[in-house]
């Protein structure tokens, strides 16, 4: 990748960007309108998508920087500092979670405990497209992110500079053809939603934009003229998506020019969004969703089985507006005793395993 000198500034390491706590807020909360109230429906995958632009844009981000500009760092160093803190980030609030069903007997958790305790749920719903059981059903994504973490540092290190850029768009392009061959061989099946493979489109464009944000550091002119190319992709996404309608796409193609504006939305978060839209990214209570977005995720399934233990007598398993209030509720009284019990201590550990180039921060994955 041309660009990327040594002397540039740092685009990532050691700040934080509070808009983009905003659009984690509004990812998962798209995520709990559909598994509460519409049980159906584009709006939670939409949101899945949206964390794993986030997660492309972050990691590479933080790879990148950790990168030297001349011959190669010793990886072991590294690698070791990268993969101690994705640990401690999100193994403590998985793995109790998964202990709890075990030890309540939560519906379907010991069947298939192997595969989520192994990062295989993705494998497991690829196989099931009844999504049984619906107590484990969003632990895919966090198969997908670990499977994302253990080749991306390797792709993002060691590949030359000079490919980084067509090797994104590449992965890009790979894992939309990977989406309509799924389909293909198998017809409206989970394959093409829940594989890595099938989600690398959406966490390689996050990827991309990193890349260029990298290697435009120090040039403002360069940053607007990509957030105005971007934007201009993202119309004309949103014309081809409404275009479809008339036209027959497959659905790969679709979902990747939702996945566009998405891209858009997160450069413009990461260098902040005026106005009411920017304010109510960085509106202190949407940030804490933001912030406290994992656990709530991990959690939330589990808040609405609580509530149908607990209060038998309502219909809390009939998904609608009451259910989506009052599990909502219930489900972030979790996700914030996840993060100031759990989460928070085990973050503190980060310091044991620094980056040599510095402390970067982390996101926070689906």
């Amino acid at each position: 990748m041309a660009g990327g000198s040594a002397g540039a500034p740092r685009q990532m390491a050691g700040r934080h960007f509070p808009q983009l706590d905003g659009l984690r807020a509004l990812a998962v909360m798209c995520v709990l309108i559909t598994h509460y109230w519409l049980q159906s429906g584009h709006l939670g995958h939409l949101g899945v998508r949206l964390f794993f632009v986030l997660s492309g844009f972050l990691i590479t981000g933080i790879l990148l920087e950790q990168r030297p500009a001349g011959s190669p760092a010793p990886l072991g160093p590294l690698l070791r500092s990268f993969y101690a803190r994705r640990i401690l980030r999100l193994f403590p609030t998985y793995y109790l979670m998964l202990a709890t069903g075990v030890a309540l007997n939560v519906e379907g958790v010991r069947g298939t405990s192997l595969y989520h305790a192994t990062f295989l749920s993705n494998l497991w719903y690829a196989r099931h497209p009844d999504w049984e059981p619906w107590t484990t059903v969003h632990l895919w994504t966090l198969a997908v992110e670990e499977q994302f973490y253990l080749v991306w540092p390797l792709v993002i290190l060691l590949l030359p500079r000079r490919w980084l850029l067509a090797a994104l768009v590449a992965t890009i392009a790979g894992g939309i053809a990977f989406r309509i061959l799924c389909n293909l061989i198998w017809p409206g099946m989970p394959p093409q939603d829940v594989l890595m493979p099938a989600m690398m489109d959406a966490l390689a464009l996050g990827g991309l934009i990193a890349a260029l944000v990298h290697r435009q550091a120090g040039d403002p002119a360069a940053r607007e003229r990509l957030l105005q190319r971007l934007g201009g992709a993202s119309l004309l996404c949103l014309a081809l998506v409404g275009a479809s309608v008339l036209i027959q796409l497959p659905y790969a193609i679709t979902d990747f020019a939702c996945t566009v504006p998405m891209a858009f939305l997160v450069l413009a978060a990461r260098h902040g969004i005026p106005g009411a839209i920017g304010r109510a990214l960085a509106w202190r209570p949407v940030r804490y969703l933001g912030r406290i977005s994992y656990g709530l995720y991990i959690w939330h399934i589990f808040a609405w089985v609580f509530l149908i233990a607990v209060l038998p007598g309502l219909d809390w398993g009939k998904p609608g507006p009451a259910t989506f209030v009052v599990a909502t509720l219930v489900a972030i009284a979790m996700g914030a005793a996840s993060w100031h019990w759990v989460e928070q201590p085990f973050n503190r550990l980060k310091h044991l395993f620094p980056y040599a180039r510095g402390t970067a921060p982390q996101p926070a994955p689906v």
